[in-house]
């Protein structure tokens, strides 16, 4: 049983996790709300710890009480922000789940594609899951670091 390469890719992920997790902590409640890009910050978070729980095989978690799908998949504008602790804790079981799936992974499972997510047309792998794991939630940290260091506050990356 190798896990050489995933534990390689791996490590990108664990370092998204983290760096979601100091953005939440980063963010002062002043700017919970601040759009960033065409987007308010809580959203882009919500968004890519959903996306963290879809990618992952097995059960979805629950997301914060009264977010709809569209404002989650970023389809329509969010009006009622969830509460900073609220997504903390999201992230938090959504980042245990994906700690699992890394932990499960072998080597020799990174070509077996994902049937969860085959059920709606993504067509990936286990090695992409992993990939898209890391490159996904990058994209939106992005939006997070620009709008702590638009407002002179330091990054998170």
């Amino acid at each position: 049983m190798s896990r050489a390469i995933t534990e390689s890719l791996a490590g990108s992920v664990k370092n998204t996790l983290g760096l979601l997790d100091a953005l939440i902590d980063a963010l002062p409640e002043n700017l919970w709300e601040r759009k960033a890009g065409s987007w308010p910050i809580w959203q882009h978070l919500v968004h890519v710890i959903s996306g963290s729980d879809l990618f992952v095989p097995g059960p979805r978690i629950q997301p914060p009480e009264g977010l709809i799908a569209e404002v989650i998949q970023l389809k329509a504008l969010g009006t009622k922000a969830p509460s900073k602790a609220e997504v903390k804790e999201y992230h938090s079981k959504a980042a245990a789940k994906v700690k699992g799936f890394l932990a499960s992974m072998e080597d020799s499972k990174l070509t077996v594609p994902n049937a969860d997510l085959a059920k709606i047309g993504l067509n990936w792998n286990m090695a992409t899951t992993i990939m898209v794991l890391a490159s996904h939630a990058s994209y939106h940290l992005g939006y997070g670091d620009f709008l702590l260091r638009s407002e002179g506050l330091a990054g998170v990356f």
